[in-house]
């Protein structure tokens, strides 16, 4: 899973990280040998994760504060809000004593997570522009001493992210353990109230509101770009795949194996969803790319890693949507759906380079 792309270049961190990823890999192992005949194994490995991510996580923050990084509490979010999914995923493996489903789809949700924010969230601030008045971000780390954290000041810290654990990521991750132990069936009830909830508001909107504005009409125009943007760049840092890979596919074949749809809600400034469409092809593809293995079948850890992708995914294009129309907004918890949109606001279909994917977005602006 480690690759030499994701180094900032700072040797503790990095050392840090390449240890996260080669625990992630042993329980990756494990969880596709067999959870059952590998209990020992992937719970004395999921401890360790909890415990060094904290650590880690500490040594990060006190990093970047030393180096007056501009951007750390926003950084520092992204780490709250991964612990707050882990305290809900550990609740849940612990009520089902460590069962091969919890398991499995922690693993894909941890894997998918980590591949993401090293190779992205992380290098950003190992790149120029320098800080700390034009001083190297990378001189200027911490001892090692410093990056070592006492087991009861990791169990502390878990505990901060416990009490929070009611947080949306929290509930992500909870809808994530609900959405994925089902198959492709109908779409769950969050799924339906989202869609719901936008054709209220889109009937509201129309009842309420004057025509269209120009603002409105210009920001349809660009979904399609936002989209695409927010597809090429996730996939481009996750998986090295190459910009001139991706192209507008004519037509969707979700493949003799059918696909997995994956809505995801949008709520703030603008609202509605998206719909992702994930072939089975480009799936085990996506398997082989990041996580080094090629499953035989789609099951609840696949599933779990494609909620993530498209939590991230989704995540992009909202930024995209507050940078080009000033609207804030964010993605609700993904879920399972076998809702197809007849007439949505933009529709791409994007040769990848390892398959295809099918997007749907609906959105509508709320008023200023």
């Amino acid at each position: 899973m480690w690759k030499e792309s994701f180094r900032t270049g700072i040797d503790v961190i990095d050392r840090q990280h390449k240890e996260l990823f080669e625990k992630t890999a042993i329980l990756l192992r494990g969880a596709n040998d067999s959870v059952e005949n590998n209990r020992e194994l992937c719970i004395s490995t999921i401890r360790f994760l909890e415990n060094y991510a904290v650590s880690h996580f500490t040594y990060e923050e006190d990093y970047l504060l030393s180096i007056d990084y501009p951007d750390f509490a926003e950084h520092k979010m992204q780490h709250d809000k991964f612990l707050q999914s882990v305290v809900s995923y550990e609740q849940k493996m612990e009520e089902s004593d460590f069962s091969a489903k919890h398991v499995k789809e922690f693993t894909g949700m941890l894997a998918t997570w980590l591949i993401y924010h090293v190779a992205d969230i992380d290098l950003r601030y190992a790149k120029p522009p320098k800080y700390s008045g034009g001083k190297d971000s990378r001189a200027s780390a911490p001892t090692a001493t410093a990056a070592a954290t006492t087991t009861a000041a990791s169990s502390a810290t878990a505990s901060a992210a416990s009490a929070t654990a009611t947080s949306a990521t929290a509930s992500a991750a909870s809808a994530t353990a609900t959405s994925a132990s089902a198959s492709a069936a109908p779409a769950p009830a969050s799924a339906a109230s989202a869609h719901a909830t936008s054709a209220a508001s889109d009937t509201a909107s129309a009842a309420s509101a004057p025509a269209t504005s120009a603002s409105a009409a210009a920001a349809a125009r660009n979904h399609g770009e936002m989209v695409r943007d927010g597809i090429i760049s996730t996939l481009n840092m996750m998986a090295g795949l190459e910009e001139q890979s991706f192209k507008d596919a004519d037509l969707f074949d979700a493949g003799g194996d059918g696909a997995v749809s994956v809505d995801v809600g949008i709520t703030g400034a603008a609202s509605g969803y998206m719909t992702f469409v994930y072939p089975v092809p480009f799936i085990k593809n996506l398997m082989t790319s990041l996580m080094n293995y090629t499953p035989s079948e789609i099951g609840e850890m696949e599933i779990s890693a494609l909620f993530e992708l498209t939590n991230i995914i989704g995540g992009n294009i909202c930024g995209q949507i507050q940078k080009n129309e000033n609207r804030r907004c964010d993605v609700m918890p993904p879920s399972l759906s076998d809702i197809s949109i007849d007439e949505p606001d933009e529709r791409i279909c994007l040769e990848t380079g390892i398959g295809v994917i099918k997007t749907d977005l609906v959105v509508d602006y709320l008023a200023a």
